[in-house]
């Protein structure tokens, strides 16, 4: 939600020595952003998916 406001430190980088780094980045100069405007759907889409797999009720033991 907050690429719209520090779009050049939110996303998915690669930095030169191979390292990655997701997120809310400080220092992104070096780095190379990876998933362009796709960075909200991306984390939108995997934090669905881990709040469905993660909040399922017990169903009732018989």
């Amino acid at each position: 939600m907050l690429r719209p406001l520090w779009q050049s430190h939110v996303g998915l980088f690669l930095y030169p020595d191979h390292r990655w780094a997701f997120g809310i980045i400080a220092h992104t100069e070096t780095a190379t952003e990876l998933l362009g405007r796709w960075v909200s759907p991306v984390s939108f889409g995997l934090a669905s998916l881990l709040w469905l797999g993660l909040y399922r009720e017990q169903a009732p033991h018989r």
